[in-house]
């Protein structure tokens, strides 16, 4: 569950169900939380996050941007680059946003 930043509402994240399926099973079941405090399956899921890196640093990567945008249905005018400035999946995905592309509701809130 996330929660949208304009209206407040408390949303299902959209995550594939390949994806959602196996994260679950994992982190929501008592099998699955065991196996994964495991040192083994720690050092298997890192090696799986390290060799996706290169994936998503290739040049190749850019071509899942427009489906990434779709899935998750982001606002593309928050952006402050232009789409086609983005050379991999990764530099879009740590992109830069515009300076009042989401403002602070409470900023002198610093807990916020």
């Amino acid at each position: 569950i996330v929660q949208d930043r304009l209206t407040g509402a408390l949303l299902e994240e959209k995550i594939p169900p390949y994806v959602k399926i196996p994260l679950v099973a994992m982190y929501r079941t008592t099998v699955g939380k065991s196996a994964v405090s495991m040192q083994k399956t720690q050092r298997m899921l890192q090696d799986m996050s390290v060799k996706m890196g290169p994936k998503y640093n290739a040049p190749t990567s850019a071509a899942l941007i427009p489906d990434f945008i779709k899935l998750h249905d982001l606002n593309v005018a928050e952006v402050l680059e232009p789409l086609d400035s983005f050379k991999t999946f990764n530099e879009f995905f740590y992109r830069k946003l515009k300076p009042d592309a989401r403002p602070i509701d409470t900023p002198a809130d610093n807990s916020v």
